[in-house]
């Protein structure tokens, strides 16, 4: 379960942890610095990539990172791309 805040990117196995506040991971969206689409090996693969700067693994900093989100669509791939985009300006200004 991946969910978008205004100011970081969290994820979670499940909604209980998301309830606790007990992300798995947390990118904060400043730490940002690209957001594209994966080029597709096959006509269901709607991946895509997040380079950050650092990140957090259980409250432990940790560095350069590459990460690779799925998304169930084209359209849906897109809108987080989108709200990644438009969120990450707004964090860094």
């Amino acid at each position: 379960m991946v969910v978008l805040f205004d100011m970081e990117l969290q994820w979670f196995h499940n909604e209980d942890e998301l309830n606790e506040s007990k992300p798995l991971g947390v990118i904060p969206l400043n730490q940002i610095y690209s957001v594209i689409p994966a080029k597709k090996n096959n006509k269901d693969q709607f991946d895509f990539y997040i380079g950050v700067g650092s990140w957090q693994k259980k409250h432990e900093i940790k560095e350069t990172w590459e990460f690779v989100f799925g998304a169930k669509s084209d359209d849906e791939r897109e809108l987080w791309i989108t709200h990644i985009e438009f969120l990450r300006a707004w964090a860094v200004h």
